[in-house]
């Protein structure tokens, strides 16, 4: 059967006076009782429509019905073809679909294991296409009730994940960007106010390593951000509220991706970051007492101290942010930041 769906792909078999014949067949086998004919089959639905019909309707009536969920995951994807032309009938699908056997326990679930990773990262890429770029009703419901209950299922993990491709978009796509991170910050609102109330263990566990999840996800993706050049001003003033919100967890692993984050902000507002960096780190936290941390931290200083250095003259704020975050790690005793200390105050008497 894969050598005869490999064969279906070629335009002269497609063509050929057996055209017909073997679209019947290998469409047959969609129901196969095999679920490996199935899944061959699976990766070219697209391809069995009738002539001058679109293959939507095909892959519909078979996805709905099937029960596997990796070849429901192939048909699936399958849906991705028609999402520019046809957005409102594939979210209208995918409504059903998510109502529906193996994709409501799927969604529900809360292990990512190999069998169901797969399916759990299609049907999350599908549903911000559709909510980002098309705002489609079923899609943007669904992007929503992930965020807003972040830590609950592995699909809303899954798609937090995915999300770091959309805060990446250059400034021409800026619109989706922007919708991008709404979703970002409805995620982050909801572990901010999570987090002061949770008592169970479990839960707090979840929270924080979710919270270091997304601060990864903006970490990673405002370095990637000024690879090209130097870092958007639009993007900065997102990703800054972003990560205000995650400094509040005042975790190392969470703070360190905080202030990794700052460093390649820093150009595009300067005072802001530094709020943020002096939010995130306190005299007594656990970070100020990590090697890597000190390091970290006193190089962003010692970058403020020459890159922005009339910032720091001109905005008396940004000299005391930067007092306050130099001291955390003056009293956990860090060389580095001794010695800084000392240049800071002969620099800014």
């Amino acid at each position: 059967m894969s050598t005869l769906s490999y064969l279906w792909c070629q335009p002269a078999w497609r063509s050929s006076e057996s055209a017909l014949q073997i679209r019947q067949v290998l469409a047959a086998k969609l129901d196969d009782a095999d679920d490996v004919t199935r899944l061959h089959v699976a990766q070219i639905a697209h391809l069995l429509a009738p002539d001058g019909e679109s293959g939507l309707e095909l892959v519909r009536d078979h996805l709905l019905r099937e029960q596997n969920p990796l070849v429901s995951a192939l048909l699936a994807r399958e849906l991705f073809r028609y999402v520019e032309k046809d957005a409102p009938e594939v979210d209208a699908i995918l409504r059903t679909l998510i109502g529906q056997e193996p994709w409501s326990t799927l969604l529900n679930g809360t292990e990512d294991g190999p069998d169901v990773r797969e399916p759990l990262e299609l049907l999350a890429e599908l549903a911000l296409v559709l909510s980002i770029r098309y705002r489609t009703p079923a899609a943007e419901e669904l992007a929503r009730t992930w965020m807003a209950e972040p830590t609950t299922t592995a699909a809303a993990a899954t798609a937090l994940l995915l999300l770091r491709a959309w805060l990446e978009l250059p400034t021409e796509r800026q619109q989706d960007r922007e919708r991008a991170f709404d979703l970002l910050d409805t995620a982050i609102s909801s572990l901010t106010s999570l987090r002061p109330t949770t008592t169970d263990p479990d839960l707090l566990g979840r929270l924080y390593i979710t919270a270091d999840l997304v601060a990864r996800t903006v970490n990673f993706a405002s370095e990637n951000s000024c690879k090209s050049g130097p870092i958007e001003p639009q993007f900065a003033a997102r990703a800054l509220p972003s990560l205000a919100g995650l400094a509040e967890f005042k975790h190392p692993s969470i703070t360190h991706s905080v202030i990794e984050a700052l460093g390649h902000l820093a150009p595009a507002d300067p005072s802001g970051a530094f709020r943020v960096a002096a939010a995130a780190v306190s005299t007594g936290d656990s970070y100020t007492y990590d090697q890597v941390a000190a390091s970290a931290t006193t190089t962003l200083i010692e970058r403020y101290l020459s890159e922005f250095r009339g910032d720091v003259i001109a905005d008396d704020d940004l000299l005391t942010a930067i007092r306050s975050v130099l001291h955390a790690f003056v009293d956990a005793g860090w060389a580095a930041a001794i010695t800084l200390a000392y240049r800071l105050s002969e620099a800014f008497r």
